[in-house]
């Protein structure tokens, strides 16, 4: 169903697609905007920026936002041609007891529990998934694995619902991915093949594990780094200590890699014991 733009009362862009509001507001931190949401919905013109609580995504533009929301509506208006049937009764689930099922189709069922959810595939049904990604339990969880079965079995899905499954399985499964579809996966597709690669390349290098502002010295991010990123050495002696420029210091990607001759070694109380570059 084709959507149309309102504005809340304070005259920003927003939606209402049946149970949700979106709104599109300014990003707090930089350019650009920042869809939020609202359940269940309200109409937009009863409506404030700060009636908006939940983050969906980032966005650069009103015309990124209109095809977000569009986008949702057309999954909804699939999900409804679908025979996806609820059921009631409560069942044990390897995530604990079910508070949620809907059957998809024969031998494949979405469950949701209060900790988690995903799907329960029947050994007949489970047979049909490829070997490289099947899970021999017939149990797909719901953060990453329900995109094996959303893939096997793309006719039980929407389009929105089969992008997103294919995004997640180059994502989190890229040598899966490659084994079973025989396409390779491209830079900047994979986040697991990125991070090995990233990894691979900073090895030998002191790479970020944990990091807090610092208080003797304002202005600076306290930095607990390892050699190859380790977690394991976290506790020892080969974790170390560096002062970086908050205006440096960034967490995304996989990674701050320190750079020895420029930032300052210090001990595990704030010293500072090499220095590398002045501590402003």
């Amino acid at each position: 169903m084709p959507i149309s733009i309102s504005r809340t009362a304070d005259g920003h862009p927003a939606i209402r697609v049946r149970y949700l509001t979106f709104a599109l507001l300014p990003r707090r931190n930089g350019e650009g905007f920042t869809i939020y949401t609202k359940y269940p919905a309200i109409d937009p013109e009863a409506s404030t920026a700060a009636t908006f609580d939940s983050f969906d995504r980032h966005v650069a533009s009103l015309a990124e936002f209109e095809l977000r929301v569009q986008t949702f509506s057309d999954h909804l208006d699939e999900v409804e041609q679908l025979d996806r049937k609820t059921l009631t009764r409560q069942i044990s689930t390897p995530w604990g007891s079910s508070d949620s099922r809907k059957r998809y189709d024969q031998g494949i069922e979405l469950v949701g529990t209060p900790s988690h959810g995903g799907f329960i595939v029947d050994a007949q049904r489970n047979a049909q998934i490829h070997a490289a990604w099947r899970n021999a339990s017939g149990h797909y969880e719901e953060d990453c694995c329900w995109a094996i079965v959303a893939y096997t079995f793309p006719h039980l899905f929407t389009r929105y619902e089969r992008s997103s499954a294919e995004s997640t399985l180059k994502g989190w499964y890229p040598d899966a991915w490659e084994i079973v579809t025989g396409q390779t996966i491209k830079p900047g597709e994979s986040h697991e093949r990125d991070r090995a690669l990233f990894l691979q390349k900073h090895s030998d290098d002191l790479i970020v594990v944990s990091a807090i502002n610092s208080r003797a010295h304002p202005g600076q991010v306290e930095c607990l780094a390892t050699r190859g990123g380790d977690r394991s050495f976290i506790h020892t002696p080969q974790a170390l200590s560096f002062l970086v420029p908050s205006n440096e210091y960034t967490s995304s990607g996989f990674g701050f890699v320190i750079d020895e001759k420029r930032h300052p070694r210090i001990d595990r109380v704030g010293n500072v014991l090499v220095v590398g570059a002045m501590v402003q």
